[in-house]
């Protein structure tokens, strides 16, 4: 975890870095599916999951990372973790939306949406497992379709060592 001070001891304030975020962390998430509606007609939907994060400034949501999609199973386990940045001082709202994807385009208008869930980054970080039910636009639940996000803080080890070494009169073997 990342963390600069606010003042010193002697209560002076320290002078605010630009670009620099006083408390944030990495965190990674796992995520996984069960029960997916299926969508496809001759096999099994091909989910993918689409993770956003809700901007405040600009009021839109905005896509951070895509999980691998998986042919063919209701029930996903996706391999590829989805790691994005976790700041304490903000409420960062993130969205999490199932879809069949049944080509190899990037775009999602022509994909069967299985349904979203959307809580806070705080709330994963907090709970580190959590299960959730996806829903439709409509508000809806997607049938008996869940989502479980397993999050946990990835290390970050900016630490410097310096080794010295000095030897004498050592064995020649």
């Amino acid at each position: 975890m990342a963390f600069i001070p606010q003042g010193n001891s002697d209560g002076a304030s320290s002078p605010r870095i630009p670009g620099v975020n006083r408390l944030l962390t990495k965190v990674e998430m796992r995520l996984s599916c069960k029960n997916l509606m299926d969508k496809d007609i001759a096999s099994k939907s091909d989910p993918l999951v689409v993770v956003m994060i809700y901007d405040q400034m600009t009021k839109k949501w905005t896509e951070v990372d895509r999980t691998e999609r998986i042919k063919n199973n209701q029930n996903p386990t996706f391999t590829k973790g989805v790691i994005m940045e976790y700041h304490f001082e903000e409420v960062q709202k993130v969205k999490f939306s199932v879809y069949d994807i049944d080509n190899n385009t990037k775009d999602l208008r022509d994909d069967d949406f299985l349904g979203e869930t959307e809580c806070t980054v705080g709330q994963l970080v907090s709970a580190k497992k959590i299960t959730k039910p996806l829903v439709l636009k409509d508000g809806k639940p997607a049938k008996k379709g869940t989502i479980t996000i397993d999050t946990e803080e990835v290390a970050e080890n900016h630490d410097v060592l310096v080794l010295s070494f000095r030897a004498s009169s050592l064995d020649k073997k």
